[in-house]
């Protein structure tokens, strides 16, 4: 337990001490263009991170027919995201096995 306070408190101080600095000067205009620049930046980790588990994890033809199912589950059907991962897990049964 004192283990996990140790690892967690530094991370858990560093948000709500950010959080108080965005909820003071969010309105400002040097914090919205900041917060303007670093959207992009954090999209492009986020599709750079998941290139690269798609990469290490996808499996032929269907794995990569499981990601277009699923993104189409997801942004047209809107899908809940615990059922796509459910389904997926279903599929992944039914093809890998």
């Amino acid at each position: 337990a004192v283990a996990t306070i140790g690892v967690s408190l530094p991370s858990v101080a560093a948000m709500l001490a950010a959080v108080g600095f965005l909820n003071r000067y969010y309105k400002t205009a040097a914090v919205r263009s900041v917060l303007s620049g670093l959207r992009p930046a954090v999209v492009a980790l986020i599709l750079g991170a998941g290139a690269i588990i798609a990469h290490q994890s996808v499996r032929g033809i269907s794995g990569y027919l499981l990601i277009a199912a699923s993104v189409a589950a997801s942004k047209v059907l809107k899908i809940h995201p615990v059922v796509i991962i459910l389904l997926s897990g279903a599929a992944g049964i039914l093809i890998y096995r």
